[in-house]
């Protein structure tokens, strides 16, 4: 142990009876000044290791004795022994050795509490004693009245933290037992590890649960200090989903919970507590370091709860991470509240905070599954409407088709008794040259028919399968130029790669295709650019755009290419439908469409473009 600095610090005028004037000033003693108390001690009421010590001076102003309670402001000590002098006499008050029980404490108190009888007079008490990561008591001298006071208003905001941390586990089951994601049962075992830390914290576990087992209530502590940890760690990477969309952080949150369980194997191994607890705090500030780095990402992609989530990680950073550890090592920076006030406050402010986060996911699920409900009814009517118009279509076809069967038969009639007249006429010498005019323009009209029907045939067959040759650096560069007024709009860049490239392929389709690519494009992209090129490969010449946007997940990918489905950045304008066109004309077309997104650099829309016309279209998704 380091050795202490001698100094006086503040004095204070603690508040008795009105008829008592306490005055009361704190000293630290050296380590040598420490040896030198023990050595006026009985061999069997020394520690073997060094101690701190602290040196209190009280004076009592009054003609009476008074009988005060010494508060230390912990649950338990490593060690602990507590000197009483007044005048030429010394006394002991309390000897704590690390395998005290329960019973051997001065007054049967969660928090450790030392009775004093103090007559009129000055008074010192030295209070050698040994705690985690060699931090500092709190002491405070207070009348029984104050501490009966304290202790049910303790007694009842604990009670009442508990209540309602118990009603939320409760809730959020509730919530996991109805098909929610992970993150609820991840936030289920966070609370419940913080509510055992918070009732180990404030000696409840050593009072009730385990008053025989000393080690253990020395060891158990950091099992749910780092029980914490990793309910934190588990939930991070539930609810923001860190394995899809930050593989570094997910990593770094994996090797912090091997970090934790290997610590944790150590505390029931070892018997040096006084280490041990040292070495929690690397974890603990390495993972308050990793949960700072985790929000500002959450906030920066804009994640769904990322606000929340940033609020209730920050609560614990602070309060549980950076202030209740100064406050155990002896630096408290509000000397007026005590140190384990501070998780109390950063456990019900996360609770809260992530509570509220949950909440809004399971409100924001439901309003989806709406509209998920809304969109298929609606894609729904939109088959039945096809469905009725392909009928009449089918029933308007057949009529067409008696009607030009009737039509052909009612003409065929005329001509074969205009024929049968020709060929009377024939037979007569007379009329030679009137059958022959007859004849000639029967074959001209029956030859003007055929021409007619065989062109029509001809001119439809063309239509439906001839590809002509597309100028794609044309194309690039009207369609560009049609979106450039709305990216101007947005603030964002828009780019066209020259090039010189002619792809088999109908102009019309390409055309519906790149607009559809490019309208998306532009719309989710909230800063950077937008680019559209050409790039050759192959089997064919690739159409790509490339946006900035915010990425997208393999899962969202299938998702969006279904009909009236959007991104939680969409207008409200939009349909749903641009990327299940692309698909389908894709498809009819023979073109490959691909997809290559990365979360927070944008993505990569492709149309392979073949040289030859390809029988089958394949849909690939891409995602780092």
């Amino acid at each position: 142990m380091a050795d202490a600095v001698v100094g006086a610090s503040a004095c204070t005028l603690l508040a008795g009876q009105a008829s008592l004037k306490l005055h009361h000033c704190r000293q630290l003693l050296s380590q040598e000044q420490g040896l030198a108390l023990m050595h006026q001690l009985p061999p069997a009421q020394r520690f073997a290791q060094a101690l701190r010590w602290d040196r209190i001076e009280l004076s009592v102003q009054d003609v009476q004795s008074q009988d005060r309670i010494l508060t230390l402001g912990v649950p338990s000590t490593l060690e602990l022994l507590v000197l009483h002098t007044q005048g030429s006499s010394t006394q002991v008050l309390t000897r704590l050795a690390p395998q005290a029980l329960f019973e051997d404490r001065p007054l049967p108190t969660p928090l450790l509490q030392v009775p004093l009888s103090l007559k009129p007079g000055p008074h010192v008490l030295h209070l050698g004693y040994r705690i985690y990561a060699g931090g500092s008591l709190e002491p405070e001298l207070k009348s029984l009245r104050e501490i009966n006071v304290q202790t049910t208003l303790g007694n009842v905001g604990n009670g009442m933290m508990v209540g309602i941390m118990l009603t939320i586990i409760l809730g959020i089951s509730v919530y996991s037992m109805v098909g929610a994601p992970v993150a609820y049962w991840a936030y289920v075992g966070l609370v419940l590890s913080e509510a055992c830390m918070l009732m180990q914290i404030e000696g409840y576990g050593f009072a009730y649960l385990w008053p025989h087992a000393p080690q253990w209530n020395q060891a158990i502590t950091l099992v749910f200090a780092c029980g914490v940890l990793v309910g934190h760690a588990l939930f991070a990477i539930s609810f923001l989903g860190l394995r899809e969309r930050f593989p570094r952080l997910w990593l770094m949150h994996l090797a912090c919970l091997v970090v934790c369980a290997v610590h944790l194997v150590w505390v029931l191994l070892t018997t040096g507590y006084r280490e041990v607890s040292l070495s929690v705090v690397l974890p603990t500030a390495l993972y308050a370091l990793l949960a700072v780095i985790t929000a500002v990402n959450a906030l920066r992609h804009r994640l769904t709860g990322a606000p929340l989530y940033v609020l209730g990680a920050g609560c614990l950073v602070v309060f549980g991470f950076i202030l209740f550890p100064l406050g155990v090592a002896g630096y408290n920076p509000f000397a007026d509240i005590s140190f384990f006030v501070y998780p109390k406050i950063g456990i019900l402010l996360e609770t809260g905070f992530f509570s509220a986060a949950l909440v809004n996911r399971v409100i924001q699920f439901r309003e989806q599954q709406a509209q998920q409900r809304m969109r298929r009814l609606a894609e729904a009517e939109e088959l039945l409407h096809a469905e009725a118009t392909k009928r009449q279509a089918l029933a308007l076809a057949q009529r067409q088709s008696l009607q030009l069967a009737s039509a052909s038969h009612d003409i065929a009639q005329p001509l074969a008794s205009l024929r049968f007249a020709v060929t009377a006429l024939k037979q007569t010498s007379n009329n030679d040259a009137i059958a022959k005019h007859l004849d000639q323009a029967l074959d001209y009209t029956a030859t003007l028919l055929n021409d007619i029907i065989v062109r029509s045939r001809d001119e439809l067959q063309h239509e439906l399968s001839q590809s002509s040759s597309v100028p794609l650096g044309e194309l690039i560069a009207k369609v560009v130029q049609s979106h450039a007024p709305t990216a101007q709009a947005k603030g964002l860049g828009l780019k066209a790669v020259p090039c010189e490239v002619q792809a088999p392929g109908a102009a019309l389709i390409l055309n519906r295709i790149l607009h559809n690519l490019l309208g998306n494009a532009i719309r989710y992209t909230e800063r950077g650019r937008v680019v559209v090129g050409v790039r050759r490969r192959a089997h064919g010449w690739e159409l790509q755009v490339h946006d900035s946007g915010p990425g997208m997940l393999p899962g969202q990918i299938h998702e969006l290419m279904r009909p009236f489905q959007q991104g939680q950045q969409a207008s409200q304008k939009g349909y749903g439908l641009g990327l299940f066109i692309v698909k389908s004309l894709c498809e009819q077309c023979g073109y490959r469409f691909h997809v290559h997104s990365k979360i927070g650099r944008g993505s990569c829309f492709g149309v392979l473009i073949p040289f030859e016309s390809a029988s089958n279209t394949v849909l690939t998704v891409s995602h780092q």
